[in-house]
C-alpha cells in the first residue's frame, strides 16, 4: 500500500500536468501561492516519485460567511491514471482530511470539484454546495466534507 509524506512542490508538477494540466507547458504548472500550502504525496514501494499528489491550505471555505468553521481547502489533487481504482487517492484523501482535522485543527475540508469527480467525492462522504462555476473553461462545483 501506498505511503503518505510531505513533498516540495515542485515535487508535483509531473503528475499535476499529466492529470490535472496536460494543455499547459510544465513553466506554468507551479503556482505563486503554491509555497503557502502544504505538499502531500503517495508513495509505492520501489517507485521514487509520487503516484498521488495534494495540496492542502488552510482557507476560509468559499461561499459561506466569514465565520465559518475553520477550513482546509484542497487544491491539486491528483493520481496517476495506471494507479487510479487501486484505493490510493481514497487513502490521500483521508489522511489529508485525518492531517487536516489533527493537525491543523480544521472542522471541514473543502474543494473546488472538477464535475466529472464529483461522484468519486460524494462516495467518500463530500457534499456539494453552491452553483456550478468555470475555471480556465473546465465546469466545477464547490464540495465539503465536516471532520
Amino acid at each position: 500500500m501506498a505511503t503518505v509524506r510531505a513533498i516540495a512542490p515542485e515535487e508535483t508538477i509531473p503528475l499535476r500536468q499529466t492529470v490535472l494540466y496536460p494543455d499547459r507547458p510544465v513553466e506554468d504548472i507551479l503556482l505563486p501561492d503554491d509555497a503557502s500550502g502544504m505538499s502531500f504525496g503517495a508513495f509505492l514501494p520501489n517507485i521514487d516519485q509520487p503516484v498521488a499528489v495534494i495540496f492542502l491550505f488552510t482557507q476560509d471555505q468559499a461561499g459561506v460567511s466569514p465565520n465559518s468553521l475553520p477550513a482546509v481547502r484542497i487544491r491539486h489533487f491528483a493520481c496517476a491514471p495506471e494507479y487510479q481504482g487501486q484505493g490510493i487517492g481514497r487513502a490521500l484523501l483521508e489522511f489529508a482530511c485525518s492531517y487536516s482535522r489533527e493537525q491543523l485543527n480544521a472542522q471541514i475540508v473543502w474543494c473546488d470539484a472538477r464535475m466529472p469527480t464529483v461522484p468519486w467525492y460524494e462516495r467518500r462522504g463530500m457534499t456539494t454546495y453552491g452553483e456550478i462555476f468555470q475555471k480556465s473553461g473546465i465546469d466545477h462545483i464547490r464540495m465539503q466534507i465536516q471532520l
